[in-house]
């Protein structure tokens, strides 16, 4: 019984067969957008220069704003968790 390795042929068959079978990546291209990040675009989208730098912008600004929401309810966690701490810690010392 000899093991197959999985061979970039066999990748590329994979894909195209899931883009076949998955609605989702029908009439969509795969394009590079980072050093390790791809993502599924419309060929309308892809094809034209203008269209797909405009996308990546609006998509490099979408995910700045939603950074930065994370930011802020991470810092909203933080002040409220260090209120109710210092709650709990004056009304342990009150008992006392």
């Amino acid at each position: 019984m000899s093991r197959e390795s999985i061979t970039e042929q066999h990748k590329r068959e994979a894909r195209l067969l899931a883009r076949q079978r998955q609605k989702g990546l029908r009439n969509k291209v795969r394009v590079q957008v980072d050093h390790n990040t791809w993502i599924y675009l419309p060929k309308k989208l892809a094809r034209s220069k203008r269209k797909l730098k405009a996308y990546l912008v609006a998509r490099a600004e979408r995910i700045r704003d939603k950074k930065d929401q994370e930011e802020q309810a991470k810092a909203g966690r933080i002040a409220r968790n260090k209120a109710a701490a210092k709650a709990r810690r004056l009304k342990r010392r009150s008992k006392k």
